[in-house]
């Protein structure tokens, strides 16, 4: 357990009060408080970032000295889950998640007193629309970028050629990021970069799909979010190049 300051209890947020419960249970609380402002699938997807984050010791161990570190990635993993033209002002749309999230940690967790007073949930609200505000990338925008530049050097010959650097993307993007899956977008950022349509790029994932390369995992919430993706590891030999 973090240490450092008396525990903060979050009674007073009177949100989510049996939030140990079944995340169903409070999902119906979470889309009244977002009143109808972003989809329930979508709404399932960031409450399961806030427990994917939540759950990361890792990660709140190194951070805590700097508590707003953890809202700065929460806010890092929702913004993957929007177009860069969808972010602007979602901050504030978000908070609710957001102290759904410290909820979570505040279970396990005792909270460092410092730049985040996490019992004031006005003051909780504030700096995660502050920190969402000073993303520069969301969460795998990097990887992107990464991926990309190693599939131009790296094409599937039997492949046609924008397909090939789809293919090659989705490899780099698996063995660099958490090696069991990855995100790949489908928004006009991306389509851009592979001088391609957004619709073109939906299809070239289909066609992934389709010819064994990729396998969808997790929900498909069209326009909303970057597809989850499994890359079928029989197929690593055609990447020799950069093979760890």
């Amino acid at each position: 357990m973090v240490s450092g300051a008396k525990p903060i209890r979050f009674g007073e947020y009177d949100l989510f009060s049996d939030r140990d419960g079944p995340p169903d249970s409070i999902a119906p609380r979470l889309a009244r408080l977002l009143d109808g402002k972003i989809s329930d699938a979508l709404i399932q997807v960031l409450m399961e970032e806030c427990r994917t984050l939540a759950a990361d010791e890792g990660v709140l161990i190194e951070d805590w000295r700097a508590g707003n570190a953890w809202l700065f990635q929460l806010a890092r993993k929702f913004q993957k889950h929007l177009d860069a033209d969808e972010r602007k002002g979602m901050g504030y749309v978000l908070t609710p998640l957001a102290l759904y999230f410290v909820e979570l940690i505040s279970d396990n967790y005792i909270l460092p007193a410092g730049e985040v007073d996490w019992s004031d949930k006005d003051h909780v609200e504030i700096m995660f629309e502050a920190a969402w505000t000073k993303v520069r990338y969301a969460e795998g925008d990097e990887l992107i970028d990464n991926a990309l530049a190693k599939a131009k050097l790296d094409e599937v010959a039997r492949l046609p050629r924008s397909l090939s650097i789809v293919v090659s993307m989705g490899y780099y993007l698996q063995s660099e990021g958490n090696g069991k899956s990855f995100f790949l977008p489908v928004n006009d950022k991306v389509a851009d970069k592979l001088r391609v349509t957004k619709p073109y790029l939906g299809n070239l994932i289909l066609a992934a799909i389709g010819r064994d390369y990729f396998k969808e995992i997790g929900p498909h919430i069209p326009n909303k979010r970057a597809r989850t993706f499994k890359f079928n590891k029989t197929h690593a030999d055609l990447f020799p190049k950069f093979k760890s």
